[in-house]
């Protein structure tokens, strides 16, 4: 079963953007999570809790990466944030083959990824870089989210 997919479907060349999309949302990969939770084993202190910032794009910049990454403009949709606070959300093609394999009601689902839409395009997911073990191991490099998605379109394109 592929995972779920929220906003860009690279597979269907479309995409659901909450709002305007011009948000900055924070990424991080679990090959990065794992580095920096290695470092942190080694600490004799720990603190509540860690903030990781893989990196830092907006969702139209993703679908930018996406679009280079396959050379095709994909079809796409604004949700308003009028729409999103009522919980209606775009529902992608990949979403809509997964349903019959996930444990949800598709309404449930849906408003799940309409509050999530909401997070994004109000800076929800934009945190703060200040206090990110990012700048205690400056020598971790995470991956950047748009080369990601750009690598990914382009092995779907291929």
């Amino acid at each position: 079963m592929s995972p779920m997919i929220a906003v860009v479907d690279l597979v269907h060349d479309t995409a659901a953007i909450p709002g305007k999309g011009d948000t900055l949302v924070t990424f991080a990969h679990t090959f990065d999570l794992a580095k920096y939770a290695d470092r942190v084993l080694d600490f004799t202190e720990w603190e509540r809790e860690y903030w990781i910032i893989g990196d830092k794009a907006t969702w139209n910049e993703a679908l930018q990466a996406a679009e280079e990454g396959k050379d095709i403009k994909f079809k796409v949709t604004h949700d308003s944030i009028e729409d999103l606070e009522k919980g209606i959300v775009t529902e992608l093609p990949a979403l809509t083959l997964a349903l019959p394999h996930i444990p949800i009601p598709r309404d449930a689902l849906l408003a799940f990824s309409a509050a999530f839409g909401l997070i994004f395009e109000t800076g929800g997911t934009n945190f703060d870089d200040s206090v990110a073990l990012n700048n205690r191991f400056p020598d971790i490099k995470p991956l950047r989210i748009k080369d990601a998605i750009r690598a990914a379109a382009k092995a779907i394109k291929n």
